[in-house]
């Protein structure tokens, strides 16, 4: 990995079958880290090696980072398509530094058990394969009821979903092949607001908004590795699938409630506010595209398998009939908190 002019720091590809590894000077704060053409940092299993940051692809292709941890925070990943992740995404994504050794230390030292992290939510079903990675680096399977906490990340098998609920009532799924972090959830039940902050990584997902949106419309945003996207009192789908390209429609609610997105990138701000308005982003350095209108049966094909899986408890929630009509008969089989689901 080599720096380039404007602070960048070039990494560069290794081969496992070669054992060969990259060395370069390691980032700054200002700096961010830029990947090998055709390496979409989404897509990447990450991991630390002491100060190193290694980048595993599902086709075997790694890239070590060198000295990537050495640096508070450490750099943004970018790829030469225009996808990013921040560097206190890769951070949760990576794991902490040797939790065991840590906590073997404060025990030896007396130290003060740090404190649990905060319970923001809940599993409301689930379907195949879904995995939580917590912020002490443990990893587990995730079943319905399970606690979802501040800083964890989600993620589904090609064969998973999981749908979820908050603490404000916000009501979210997300289909296969999915990966997401738990960023912030703060929240008030008596003033009724807070503040909700998402990452989405990779995957397709729906996501109805609760209180905390009712309060203040600029109180919850999910950040991509293309766009940030601020739901003000809504419920919208976002396909994030090849970790690259962002695609986003505004769904009504149950009721026809529709209400607001915005759609962000240093190019430009796109927002939705009708019915089927949809805009896609390629690229976190252009606009999203001007707002178009998705046909019902392509709002069924791209985001189906996420809202087969969307909790329906409070009402607003719209499944579009996947788990209720003639399509019920395809979710019929994923666990939810009463058990297995049944046709209707």
């Amino acid at each position: 990995m080599a720096l380039k002019d404007g602070g960048e720091l070039q990494a560069e590809a290794w081969s496992a079958a070669e054992q060969q590894t990259a060395v370069a000077t390691a980032a700054t704060v200002d700096s961010s880290v830029v990947l090998p053409d055709g390496l979409a940092p989404a897509l990447a299993d990450m991991a630390r090696a002491g100060p190193d940051l290694m980048l595993t692809w599902p086709d075997g292709e790694s890239v070590i980072v060198p000295a990537y941890f050495t640096t508070a925070p450490p750099a943004p990943l970018t790829s030469s398509g225009g996808s990013w992740i921040s560097g206190e995404t890769v951070m949760a994504l990576a794991g902490p530094s040797a939790p065991s050794q840590v906590a073997q230390a404060n025990l030896l030292a007396q130290a003060p058990v740090a404190s649990s992290p905060e319970r923001i939510g809940t599993v409301e079903n689930t379907d195949g394969s879904v995995f939580v990675t917590r912020v002490d680096g443990s990893r587990s399977e995730l079943d319905v009821g399970d606690p979802v906490f501040q800083g964890d990340v989600l993620e589904t098998a090609s064969d998973g979903a999981v749908g979820v609920v908050l603490a404000d009532e916000t009501t979210f799924s997300m289909g296969e092949n999915g990966r997401m972090v738990m960023d912030e959830l703060i929240y008030d039940p008596s003033a009724g607001d807070g503040s909700i902050q998402l990452s989405l990584i990779q995957g397709v997902m729906t996501f109805v908004s609760g209180e905390i949106a009712k309060a203040d419309p600029d109180a919850l945003t999910i950040q991509t590795p293309v766009a940030t996207i601020g739901i003000r009192g809504t419920q919208i789908g976002i396909d994030m699938s090849d970790g690259e390209t962002l695609r986003i429609v505004l769904m009504e609610e149950s009721d026809g409630f529709v209400g607001e997105v915005v759609v962000s990138t240093s190019g430009g701000v796109v927002v939705l506010n009708d019915p089927y308005h949809f805009t896609t982003v390629s690229d976190a350095g252009l606009p999203p595209t001007p707002v178009s209108v998705l046909d019902h049966d392509d709002l069924l094909e791209i985001f189906g398998g996420a809202l087969r899986h969307l909790p329906l408890r409070f009402g607003r929630e719209n499944d579009y009939g996947t788990q209720t009509g003639e399509d019920a008969a395809d979710a019929a089989g994923f666990e939810t908190a009463a058990g297995p689901g049944t046709e209707t």
